[in-house]
């Protein structure tokens, strides 16, 4: 027969003409009830279930603790939708995975993504709550080196006193019998038309607690809001922009695990290296005396050292002449690789009347005397059009 992969079809049927029904007890295996449990009893054993479970309280068996997780919100996904838990007591986990008898509409969410299921609220109920962004501010050495910081931020937590519930007794909302969402039926002439919207009495929430029932620390919301502090590692070669995403660390929902935490970075200017990539970019001035007759500085590094350069001897410095570290740039991250490190150099000239007539006698007298000579050192002192890269 044709249809849908996954789709039930009359193979499927037993000899006495009646669907099967194999396989609709594991769910409800899954969070400890028995067949038949009302909507109540199974929020209830899904919130007490997921607190124990979940892998943020079993840090050394986090993978373990995972999977069991995993299992209860497929359960609890199924079983607290009613038109989901329809379908696996009737068809079990195969109707479940081909519609068992669904309308188009489950199709086309199938395939699409869709946004609301047919009978109740959201299909697209978050699975995971919705994540912190923190923005952190670091320094071009905290990206060589590699450190840890300290950020803070708000974080939304299920209330301790009434364990997330909202209150002491949660009914079911009565002007949407559960399903979180309102059906409008508008007549105009020959055609009907149907819209749903999110129920104006439990703000699509699907239960409602009187006010006399409500959490005196939550006032009813079942949250509450706390200012957390976590570490960051941040890893060597880290750049500007890069993300860390903490897992799990973010906001407590209920019925969905805790979402993540988004950090960040932003690298402060810098104020003697800029960044290129891999690699590190400086100007270094000196003087027309260093650039003539030897140069000897230290310039410290973001490794923290003190890295020295010196010119050869009878080497002269033309204007914005490059030279190259090689591997003093940044390290690339999760390997023992470096950049390089290239230093501009920059001649500051004497300005007029710095020199007294006797020194610039002097230097005259060492200047080339013939004319072809005198333009070629006076053309070697200007700017060059084009940067030589030497190494050092």
């Amino acid at each position: 027969m044709g249809g849908f992969p996954g789709m039930p079809t009359g193979d499927d049927d037993d000899d006495n003409g009646q669907q099967q029904s194999s396989n609709n007890e594991r769910y409800y295996e899954v969070l400890g009830l028995k067949k038949g449990a009302s909507h109540e009893e199974i929020k209830q054993a899904f919130r007490k279930l997921a607190r124990q479970y979940h892998p943020d309280r079993h840090p050394n068996e986090k993978e373990k603790y995972h999977q069991k997780f995993t299992e209860l919100q497929e359960a609890y996904e199924v079983l607290n939708d009613p038109e989901k838990k329809k379908l696996y007591d009737r068809y079990g986990e195969a109707g479940l995975k081909g519609g068992g008898g669904s309308g188009m509409n489950d199709i086309f969410d199938m395939f699409f993504g869709g946004g609301r299921s047919r009978g109740g609220r959201s299909s697209q109920r978050s699975q995971k709550a919705p994540p912190v962004n923190v923005f952190l501010d670091i320094t071009l050495e905290d990206c060589y080196i590699g450190t840890s910081k300290k950020i803070k931020f708000d974080q939304m937590v299920l209330c301790k006193e009434c364990e997330g519930k909202g209150g002491k007794k949660v009914n079911e909302c009565s002007n949407c019998n559960g399903s979180g969402t309102e059906l409008k039926i508008q007549r105009m002439g020959n055609i009907t038309m149907q819209t749903q919207k999110e129920c104006s009495k439990c703000d699509g929430q699907g239960t409602v607690i009187r006010d006399a029932d409500k959490c005196k620390k939550c006032n009813g919301k079942g949250m509450s809001k706390i200012n957390k502090e976590v570490e960051v590692s941040l890893q060597r070669g880290c750049k500007n922009a890069d993300k860390i995403v903490l897992r799990g660390q973010g906001h407590e929902v209920t019925s969905a695990a805790n979402g993540d935490v988004i950090v960040v970075l932003r690298v402060a200017k810098h104020d003697l290296f800029q960044r290129l990539g891999a690699d590190l970019a400086m100007t270094q001035h000196i003087s027309l005396k260093e650039a003539v007759c030897g140069y000897d500085i230290k310039i410290p590094h973001l490794s923290g050292s003190i890295l020295r350069l010196k010119s050869k001897k009878g080497e002269i410095i033309q204007p914005s002449q490059l030279k190259c570290v090689h591997e003093k740039g940044m390290p690339q991250k999760g390997s023992s690789v470096f950049g390089h490190l290239y230093v501009k150099f920059e001649i500051d000239f004497p300005k007029t009347g710095d020199l007294s007539p006797q020194a610039l006698e002097q230097i005259a007298q060492l200047l080339p005397e013939n004319k072809e000579d005198e333009n070629w050192f006076l053309a070697s002192l200007k700017v060059a059009a084009n940067c030589e890269i030497l190494v050092v």
